[in-house]
């Protein structure tokens, strides 16, 4: 056994010694203990005691950054196990002489101290209560157990501190549940880790272990981020997000995720992101509007990524962007007024772009970087007063079918395309949905597989038959 790991081994057992003891039996299949016993039982432990073992699998640098805002040596209270309402908190936090940690006054709380949810516990926040987390405490949510939010209100205050940028945040970590469903959720979330973005879920990635994450029907505005880090089989479902600080929702390393029904308005950055070799991610009938970024950016080795019916429209970037991705589909969105291109695909491969209304951009569709093992597929998609239908630079094929160009004016194609506009001309008038192929002029791109997991490519080669 090496001294590294006799080291991380030893340092282990000495923090989990610190940690609430009595009521707490290992569990084989984790790595967090569970509650022995299923009754209520609240106790405190140093926040830089519970939070490394707590967020295993979080980003490199997050321990640090916290430790910069948050005093490691600050009381954390725990809630060990039991179900808990936010009055029974208040009322055994007011017998165990914690009076400082939690107030309520009538459906009113405010808690001033992280709060941490263990494994096999659950913190209940119910209709009509209203709960303000005070970042001069250090106060967060850390849910290791089951966070339930239903028709209420989540609110926080920034630190009192000139110059430290903590605002609190509710992050649910390993194999933690949470339901949050028609409820207020606003001024959460600081610094740039998604961990810390305000309303974030950090699962174990592509293990067997399932996510039971709902967040539906709420209205939530000024967080950094809505973030799922790792947390496979997530539901995000008709949520209205509006003034967040950075990209509204972020999705990263996770797979079997849907984004559904959400209404998005004035995001820093971009509307939806979706990252980190992601898989599996179905995004549909969103309304992305006036976004600082791309309205829906796809990226960095992510696969099997479906984007349909949605509504983006005024983005100061592009409309939707896939880049360095593989295996996406593009249909059935209505694409809009965004300051680039409608639709833009660069360095992915196994792209198809179908029955989009593409209307209003500078550029409909723009392809840089394609691959030339396979073509772009562009086919039913209706093209109106783009200043440019579609611009290539010329690398990898692209083959169009049955587009409605009647409409697009000045000009229908640019780039290493615009030798083409007479010929698709012609062949258009003789059959209208005749197969027409653009053959790339530049030598092909090389598509940087080293960004996509094997698992991804393995996934993205079965779908296109390779």
């Amino acid at each position: 056994m090496s001294r590294a790991l006799i080291s991380v081994l030893f340092l282990y057992a000495m923090v989990t010694a610190l940690l609430p003891q009595p009521s707490l039996a290992m569990d084989a299949g984790s790595a967090l203990p569970i509650p022995a016993a299923s009754q209520q039982r609240l106790s405190t432990a140093k926040f830089g005691t519970v939070i490394p073992i707590a967020t295993v699998g979080a980003s490199q640098g997050l321990f640090g950054e916290l430790e910069k805002h948050v005093d490691p040596n600050v009381t954390a209270i725990v809630i060990e196990s039991g179900a808990f309402t936010l009055s029974d908190l208040a009322a055994i936090a007011a017998v165990k002489h914690l009076e400082g940690t939690v107030q309520k006054r009538g459906e009113t709380f405010q808690i001033m101290a992280p709060l941490v949810i263990w494994k096999g516990a659950e913190l209940r926040i119910g209709k009509g209560e209203q709960l303000l987390l005070d970042g001069t405490k250090s106060a967060l949510i850390l849910n290791a157990g089951t966070l339930t939010v239903t028709e209420a209100s989540i609110d926080a205050s920034a630190s009192s501190d000139a110059g430290n940028p903590f605002r609190p945040f509710i992050l649910t970590v390993a194999d933690g549940s949470a339901s949050i469903r028609d409820s207020h959720i606003r001024n959460l979330g600081f610094g740039s880790f998604a961990e810390a973005s305000g309303l974030s879920f950090l699962g174990r990635g592509f293990s067997l272990s399932t996510s039971n994450i709902q967040v539906t029907n709420n209205t939530i505005s000024n967080l950094v981020s809505l973030s799922l880090v790792k947390a496979n089989g997530s539901v995000i479902d008709g949520n209205s997000l509006t003034d967040m600080r950075s990209s509204s929702i972020v999705v990263q390393s996770t797979s079997r995720v849907t984004v559904l029904n959400n209404s998005l308005l004035s995001s820093k950055g971009h509307g939806i992101r979706v990252t980190s070799r992601s898989q599996q991610v179905n995004l549909q009938h969103n309304d992305i509007t006036a976004s600082q970024g791309h309205g829906i950016f796809v990226d960095d080795g992510s696969v099997l990524v479906a984007l349909k019916d949605n509504r983006v429209e005024r983005s100061k970037l592009s409309g939707i962007v896939i880049k360095g991705s593989g295996c996406s589909t593009v249909s059935d969105n209505l694409v809009v007024g965004n300051k680039l291109s409608g639709v833009r695909a660069e360095g992915s491969l196994g792209v198809e772009i179908s029955g989009n209304s593409i209307l209003k951009n500078h550029d409909g569709i723009s392809l840089e970087e394609q691959a030339g093992a396979m073509s772009t597929d562009i086919h039913s998609n209706v093209f109106s007063r783009n200043a440019i239908g579609i611009r290539s630079d010329g690398h990898g094929d692209v083959r169009l079918s049955a587009n409605d160009f009647s409409a697009q004016w000045p000009r229908l194609f640019a780039g290493a395309m615009a030798g083409a506009t007479g010929r698709y001309l012609d062949a258009h008038e003789g059959r209208s949905n005749a197969e027409f192929i653009v053959n790339g002029k530049q030598s092909p791109a090389i598509v940087q597989l080293a960004s996509f997991s094997a698992f991804g490519l393995a996934a993205c080669n079965k779908t296109i038959g390779g």
